[in-house]
This record gives structure tokens, sequence and C-alpha cells, in this order.
């Protein structure tokens, strides 16, 4: 004879742990996705001014960057503005005058210093400014390259020049 057994189908606590953890970890996930989301595309569209400064560009080169070339970023492929204005001037580096014994600034033969103004739209946050995922800011490099010239920058400056609605904004 076969004793039968009655199997209890009530709640255990295990059950209800599983149960209010699973929730718990749903309800986290929902609220960081919308979160994240939210603050992602926030922001003010813009047009900015930036300048950026290479060194050490051979003479026969630093002709090359003509206003009116767009700049376009070497990694992502994106362009990152219009060049607006060309500077060139003569290279210099910091030299010891063993006799003197001072530092004084000398010039480097057959090389110059290049600087960009670029303008471009850009999206303006409370953490950044980019173009096109290029994050703009003052002592950042970037590698570029345009019609007529390629190399890596360092942004010395950069500005707001308007909002997306036209108006000027105060420096």
């Amino acid at each position: 004879m076969k004793t039968e057994r009655k199997k209890k189908h009530g709640i255990n606590f295990i059950d209800v742990a599983i149960v209010v953890i699973v929730i718990a970890v749903l309800a986290a996930g929902f609220y960081f996705i919308n979160h994240m989301s939210s603050t992602r595309g926030a922001g003010e569209n813009v047009q900015i001014s930036y300048r950026l400064e290479i060194d050490d560009v051979p003479e026969e080169i630093s002709t090359a960057p003509m206003v009116g070339d767009v700049l376009i970023d070497s990694g992502s492929k994106s362009e990152l503005g219009t060049i607006v204005a060309v500077e060139r001037q003569p290279m210099t580096k910091q030299i010891t005058d063993y006799e003197s014994k001072e530092m004084r600034t000398a010039e480097v033969p057959g090389k110059f210093k290049v600087i960009l103004t670029c303008e471009s739209p850009a999206l303006s946050t409370e953490e950044k400014i980019t173009v096109n995922s290029c994050r703009i800011a003052t002592g950042s490099g970037i590698d570029f390259r345009s019609k007529h010239f390629s190399g890596h920058g360092i942004c010395i400056s950069s500005k707001i020049l308007e909002d997306v609605k036209g108006g000027l904004i105060n420096d």
C-alpha cells in the first residue's frame, strides 16, 4: 500500500524574494534607459567658431589650407566645419643661450605654425560642445583632413556665435 502525499501549493519565502528582485531589476533598468535617453539628446543647436593650431608644418605645405575648405574628422569621417580664416606664423621654440645662461625664443628654419579658424553647426550641452560627435574643447587634439591639407591640431579656442534661432549670443 502506498501512502499518497498531498502536495502543498503554497507560496514560500524564496519565491517571493525572487519575484521582488526581478521586479526591482526591471524597474531600475527601465528608469536608467529612460533617464539616459532623455538626457542624451538634450542640448541646444548652435553655430560655433573654433581655432586649431598645427605646429611644425613644412613651409611648402603651410600654404595648402584654404578658406572655404571643409575639415573632415580623420577617425569618424564626419564634417568638422568650414575654414573661414588661415594664419601662418613662423614656428618658434625655446632655446638656452649658454653664453648668457638665459632662455630665448628662436625661429625654426623652414617650419611654420598654421592656425585655422573654423565655423560649424554644433550641439551644446552643459558638459560639452560637439560637432558631429567630435568634442570641441580648448586643449583637445583633433586629427583632420581637407581637400588640400591633413594633420593633427590642438583646439586653442572656441566660442558660440549664435543659437539655432539665429540670435547672436553676447560674450
